[in-house]
């Protein structure tokens, strides 16, 4: 076999080595950000590729000591040296059975799952985005209602309008005809309509206040009420960031199934070429001819190991 020929069927293992290091990085990286199912699939994935490693390197060392130095000239009964060939041919099926074996495990290995779980996630983090959205714009409300209370309460509290108010939440109307009886010049008629129109926009939270004390017991009930809600609201978030981890998670992992075929490819090279050159060989054909068949597998065998240790 020529050096152009050895090559195209000689793994790149600096490439293989290269995927299999991102594939596990991805796995040590999202593992945690998915659910126990997901996680144990991965691990049976990392140990899947190690066990095909092994195999490989099983199968490249088995067959090297079991080809090196082999003579199969026959000497006194050519039986005999068919019957060794025949056992050189059998074990050499037993060693690449098993890495085809164990190749086709990784290769039907399934992947898929992530590719198809992606539709529902994207949409399970839409849906928790939009209640989290719903979920502050409640608190941005509520304290928003707190905040025009307040300061409706700072303002009636003054003693000049408080004495004159007697206690009382006035109305747009009452307004013009009480202002004339402030004497505090910092309150002017337009402070007092703005605080009361604000108040105005808040019925739901007000239910049906008449005075300040009415006033100050909203202020409290929304107190509790903001506190739930940031409660909800949090709540909302954290349930975002999990669907959204989950999501970025699926999405990283989706890339591991076309590395996984790319490792998987450079080495099927090996099991694909003794293939090839296994298939012309049986235990019947002349003996010198399977001895020059056989040295010409170890020579490519022995490459392939040299390949892999430079690596």
């Amino acid at each position: 076999m020529d050096v152009t020929n050895v090559r195209a069927v000689t793994p790149d293992f600096i490439k293989m080595q290269q995927l299999q290091d991102e594939i596990f990085q991805l796995i040590d990286t999202w593992d945690m950000k998915v659910l126990a199912g997901v996680r144990e699939q991965l691990g049976q994935l990392r140990t899947l590729m190690l066990t095909v490693e092994r195999a490989f390197n099983e199968a490249l060392i088995g067959a090297i000591v079991l080809l090196e130095d082999r003579d199969f000239i026959p000497h006194q009964q050519a039986a005999d040296s068919h019957y060794r060939l025949s056992s050189v041919l059998s074990r050499l099926s037993q060693l690449y059975t098993e890495l085809t074996r164990q190749n086709q495990r990784l290769e039907l290995f399934p992947l898929s799952s992530f590719e198809e779980a992606l539709p529902e996630l994207r949409s399970r983090a839409a849906s928790k985005q939009q209640q989290a959205m719903v979920f502050s714009q409640r608190l941005t409300q509520l304290r928003q209602q707190k905040a025009d209370i307040v300061q409706a309460i700072e303002v009636f509290d003054r003693p000049s309008i408080a004495n004159v108010l007697k206690g009382l939440i006035p109305s747009e109307e009452e307004i013009d005809q009480i202002m004339g009886l402030v004497s505090d010049p910092r309150i002017d008629a337009g402070l007092v309509k703005l605080v009361t129109q604000k108040l105005g926009k808040h019925a739901d939270a007000l239910q049906g206040a008449k005075t300040f004390s009415d006033l100050s017991a909203a202020r409290v009930r929304l107190d509790t009420k903001i506190e739930e809600a940031l409660a909800d609201q949090q709540q909302a978030q954290h349930m975002l960031q999990a669907a959204q981890m989950e999501l970025d998670a699926t999405t990283a992992l989706c890339t591991i199934g076309p590395r996984r075929n790319a490792w998987l490819a450079e080495m099927r090279k090996v099991e694909q070429e003794c293939h090839v050159q296994t298939s012309k060989l049986s235990a019947t054909m002349n003996l010198e001819v399977a001895k020059v068949a056989l040295q010409e597998l170890c020579a490519y065998l022995k490459s392939i190991q040299m390949a892999y240790d430079h690596s």
